[in-house]
């Protein structure tokens, strides 16, 4: 049995946006993009290839490895493992071995064709950065939309009141004088002021599906 080679890739962020590169043409996955990374030499630590790696293909130096893996998958013939890795570099990439490199968001790389494992990763990364962004949101902004609501309730409330003693009261005596018209503006002002109210307390949160993508590109 062929033993499993473990394949790094570096994950370098810089003002929200990655650092991918395109795989050159005549290569499989050729065309597409990708984290930059390569395989693991026999003795080689983790910092070590991915340091290696970078210099090669980028002519970046590494600062500091994350040790979490931040992402890992098994290629579909089993023989490569792919694990991704945050990283800390100083320098400015050089396509060395790409045929072009990119900083995009996570957003942006959904409208891109990756290779499929670092696919897989965007997927999990664009929920994460979703949610960093979810916690990172100004605290007063809840509360102030929490008071909003509640003033939306009691204005229609007490508009509410009020127009059904005037329904009451047109029924037995009949409208007259616009009041009928009144007492229609008033139960629209109201519906749309308790629809308000009601609109924030009901909303769900947002659910986060596992990543679909399987596969892998040939090793770096």
């Amino acid at each position: 049995m062929t033993p499993q080679i473990d394949v790094v890739a570096a994950v370098i962020v810089r003002g929200g946006r990655y650092l991918i590169g395109r795989r050159p043409e005549g290569k499989r996955h050729g065309g597409m993009w990708e984290f930059p990374g390569g395989k693991m030499e026999p003795g080689e630590d983790v910092e070590a290839a991915i340091r290696r790696e970078l210099d090669e293909e980028l002519g970046l130096r590494l600062l500091s490895v994350d040790p979490t893996v931040r992402f890992e998958q098994v290629d579909s013939d089993g023989r490569f493992r792919i694990l991704f890795y945050d990283v800390e570099v100083e320098g400015q990439p050089e396509a060395r071995e790409h045929s072009a490199l990119r900083w995009a968001t996570a957003e942006e790389m959904e409208g891109m064709e990756l290779a499929p494992t670092d696919a897989a990763f965007v997927d999990l990364r664009r929920g994460q950065d979703a949610e960093r962004a979810a916690a990172e949101e100004p605290k007063g902004t809840s509360t102030q939309g929490a008071v909003l609501r509640f003033l939306a309730l009691v204005i229609g409330v007490l508009i509410v009141i009020p127009t059904g003693i005037d329904v009451g009261i047109g029924l037995t005596a009949g409208w007259g004088g616009g009041r009928g018209w009144a007492v229609g503006r008033n139960l629209v002002i109201a519906a749309l002021l308790l629809t308000f109210a009601y609109s924030g307390s009901s909303a769900s949160p947002n659910m986060r599906g596992k990543p679909s993508h399987t596969g892998r590109e040939e090793a770096r």
